[in-house]
């Protein structure tokens, strides 16, 4: 359920890492520092490196904007969406084992054993057949519903994407 969003995710940070990088200054250095300066009353300009034009003109608000979001900020900040995304993905169903307290979706990746899982597999089947019902993450493992929350959050800043809704959606 939440491959789309992962995948949607991955991507908008891809896009973003490769704007940050196509910014350019005159001498083709890449993600210089950017800063701003003011150019008359009421303008300013972005400058990289403290002297390399980036842009001119600006409310001195909007060349403060620009120049607290240069390129080598949004670098850092991709990669640390990066990291939050990767830690979600990656994190463990509940593993206790007691095959009763444990989340009925643990793996061996989660840290059980290939017999725990079989039993917890054997679990399952009984839930599926008695209750017409996959089983799901229980309330004290929590795992898929705090990924899914992690993942939802890291999505917010693209909801003006043509893709979000869909990808919340799971499709």
């Amino acid at each position: 359920m939440t491959d789309a969003l992962v995948a949607f995710l991955k991507a908008r940070l891809d896009e973003d890492e490769q704007a940050a990088r196509a910014t350019d200054d005159t001498l083709g250095q890449r993600n210089l520092r950017w800063s701003t300066r003011p150019e008359g009353e009421a303008f300013s300009k972005v400058v990289a490196n403290g002297h390399y034009d980036v842009a001119r003109k600006l409310t001195p608000a909007d060349g403060a904007h620009i120049a607290h979001h240069d390129p080598a900020r949004t670098l850092r900040d991709v990669e640390s969406k990066r990291l939050l995304l990767e830690q979600a993905v990656t994190s463990r169903h509940l593993v206790t084992g007691d095959h009763v307290m444990d989340c009925p979706l643990v793996t061996e990746a989660d840290g059980a054993s290939a017999g725990h899982v079989d039993l917890i597999q054997g679990l399952n089947d009984m839930w599926l057949e008695e209750l017409g019902r996959e089983p799901v993450c229980i309330d004290t493992c929590g795992r898929d519903a705090r990924v899914r929350r992690t993942l939802e959050l890291l999505a917010l800043p693209y909801s003006d994407h043509p893709g979000y809704a869909e990808a919340l959606a799971g499709g």
